[in-house]
């Protein structure tokens, strides 16, 4: 009897686990279900036409950020503004011949050249938006995924200047590589979502002159030249394979990401829908992690870059 108390134990046991457990588990550390949903979605453009509009994009010379420049602009966008470190004419000429063999209008197109590894490269791209007429959408897609450490001339590890303090620790010796291009995208969901909230109260007291939608756009995982290196690893190949996707996809769930209207403001978006942020987001050490992740940050950059403090101080508010 007492062996059979034991099994019938053992067994609910290994229920629970299988039942509770390995789904938590999954939850936290391996989103299987939301990687095959975007594996299978096809996304299309949401919205038909952004004539009278101004787009800027990030990281335009990349896999997402280039295709996502030629969808604004086969949609009747009126200005296209692509910034990547590197020059951009090339998409601008293949943009211009595309359209032109559609016989389509051609948008008016601004090549700019920023190093955005640096503050002094995002202070220059700051100042030149502000002689742009007006600014409707602006897709950041400039990242950089590193598999031996390097240094920004900032003294950040590149991953985090790089994807993430462009836009929260030094990445003192030990910390492994692999991981912080994933920290970089974990600081930015926690940044995103508290400037989110700040610009939500201080649009609620009329001191905006105008509404802002900020989001998280999910674009899913694709193989390009940035993640091509991962093909030589297994895990990472066998998590890329399960989840990869076509990069044109990719920079349409992008491009209807900036596109969403205010109701996806403070959320990620996947595809055409909002999505649940990840669940060490949601608890209560989350929000103590995303408080500190603001105030870690805004002593970084006032220090750096000390224009920015006015910004802060009216974001307290």
């Amino acid at each position: 009897m007492a062996n059979l108390g034991i099994v019938a134990a053992a067994t609910t046991l290994v229920v629970l686990i299988l039942t509770y457990g390995v789904p938590l588990f999954l939850k936290e550390y391996f989103p299987w279900q939301s990687l095959y949903k975007q594996r299978h979605g096809r996304p299309t453009v949401t919205t038909e036409s952004y004539k009278g509009r101004t787009a800027l994009i990030t990281g335009a010379n990349g896999a997402f950020g280039s295709r996502a420049a030629k969808i604004f602009a086969q949609r009747d966008v009126e200005t296209l503004v692509l910034v990547d470190v590197r020059d951009c004419s090339g998409v601008k000429e293949e943009i211009e011949k595309e359209l032109g063999e559609a016989g389509k209008p051609v948008p008016k197109i601004l090549v700019w050249q920023a190093d955005l590894m640096t503050f002094k490269g995002c202070q220059e791209l700051g100042r030149k938006a502000k002689d742009l007429e007006h600014l409707d959408h602006v897709l950041m897609t400039a990242g950089i995924l590193a598999f031996n450490r390097r240094e920004s001339p900032e003294g950040w590890e590149t991953s985090i200047q790089g994807s993430y303090l462009k836009k929260l620790s030094n990445n003192k010796e030990g910390m492994e590589q692999a991981h912080q291009y994933g920290r970089s995208k974990g600081l930015l969901l926690y940044w995103a979502r508290e400037l989110a909230s700040r610009v939500s109260a201080i649009q609620a007291t009329e001191k905006l002159p105008r509404k802002v939608t900020i989001n998280s756009a999910d674009p899913g995982s694709a193989w390009t030249p940035l993640t091509n290196p991962n093909q030589a690893k297994l895990i990472p190949r066998l998590i890329m394979n399960f989840g990869a996707r076509d990069p044109q996809i990719c920079a349409t769930a992008l491009v209807n990401g900036v596109s969403a209207t205010e109701d996806a403001h403070g959320k990620i978006m996947q595809d055409f829908d909002t999505a649940d942020y990840p669940p060490f987001m949601v608890r209560k050490s989350g929000r103590a992690a995303q408080a500190r992740v603001w105030e870690e940050t805004r002593e970084e950059l006032e220090a750096k870059v000390p224009e920015v403090k006015a910004i802060f101080d009216m974001l307290d508010q």
